[in-house]
């Protein structure tokens, strides 16, 4: 079966997979479908563009555009001046976004440059090299949400993600981390090539 095919774990329109997502994604369905709980897939192949594009949203989302307003007409070779350095304008950005508990990974490899907490990892201090997402090797996709109130979606869906990954029925499955701030699931697969 082919994802794109799934009735229950949907793939949203415009998500790209890849043979190392696709195969994880067709054999989750069962699982959805068993707990008749409809949800979607919201990203899978991603450019650094696209990465790009995610922190710009966040940004505005987050009211980060009043106080960083180059963002709003930013690419993602844009640059400003902090101090006697030239950085890219979303890396301020992302940095900030790190500290108000968004965790996205950047466009490029970078290093932060403000300290933030990391659910898992605790304090992450300033200098820290973030590597980018694994989703420009396309070898992750996110589950999001089926509309329904944010804890109780996420919620439920991480009881079907962790039956599923212990189960051991999904070998191709490696691992998967909670992202509450993104009312998502991040699932990392074997690479399949």
């Amino acid at each position: 079966m082919k994802a794109s095919e799934n009735e229950w774990l949907i793939v949203r329109f415009g998500v790209i997979l890849t043979p190392s997502t696709e195969p994880v994604i067709a054999d989750l369905e069962e699982w959805y479908r068993q707990y008749n709980c409809k949800s979607y897939v919201t990203s899978g192949l991603r450019t650094p563009q696209s990465q790009f594009q995610i922190i710009k949203q966040a940004a505005i989302a987050r009211g980060l555009s009043g106080e960083y307003p180059k963002i709003m007409s930013a690419d993602i070779n844009t640059v400003m001046v902090d101090g006697s350095k030239t950085i890219p304008v979303w890396q301020t950005v992302w940095s900030r976004l790190l500290v108000k508990g968004f965790l996205v990974n950047p466009p490029v490899a970078a290093y932060c440059l403000y300290d933030y907490v990391h659910p898992k990892k605790g304090k992450i201090p300033a200098g820290t090299l973030i590597k980018s997402s694994p989703h420009f090797k396309g070898t992750a996709f996110d589950i999001g949400g089926n509309g329904e109130s944010e804890d109780k979606t996420i919620n439920d869906e991480l009881g079907i993600l962790e039956q599923a990954f212990n189960s051991g029925s999904i070998p191709n499955l490696l691992s998967y981390t909670v992202e509450r701030e993104n009312n998502a699931l991040h699932c990392d697969c074997k690479r399949i090539v």
